[in-house]
């Protein structure tokens, strides 16, 4: 969606009939494109967070976490331009409600092997 989004943006500029004589430097094109750009790179972080929590590999919460964080960052302002904020804030909270809900096992935190229990310790003095 983000990608016919960038090519409808990019083709309307191509296609519309220029102003001057010379190329014009258009802010809202820049930052319609950056804003898909972004919005492209945090999917591909969740895809790759998503995996690492099927996989249930440390750091998938915290790059799922970062990823929504930066989503609300950027669509939280949308929300009074466009209904599209809306949605992707929508997104972003119920994402932030299954971040906190979700609890990494404990075995995701040790190795598989036996001897990776945490070591015992002794509350004996040395002498």
């Amino acid at each position: 969606m983000l990608s016919a989004h960038s090519l409808v943006i990019l083709g309307l500029r191509i296609f519309e009939s220029p102003a001057g004589p010379g190329p014009v430097y258009d802010f809202r094109l820049y930052a319609l494109l950056l804003v898909g750009a972004v919005f492209g790179s945090q999917g591909v972080r969740y895809v790759r967070a998503s995996r690492m929590l099927a996989a249930r590999a440390q750091g998938g919460r915290r790059e799922a976490l970062r990823a929504t964080l930066v989503v609300l960052a950027l669509a939280v302002p949308l929300i009074p331009l466009q209904f599209f904020g809306l949605v992707m804030t929508a997104g972003g909270l119920v994402t932030l409600c299954a971040l906190a809900l979700h609890r990494p096992a404990r075995a995701a935190f040790y190795s598989a092997a036996p001897s990776a229990a945490p070591p015992a310790v002794s509350l004996a003095r040395a002498r």
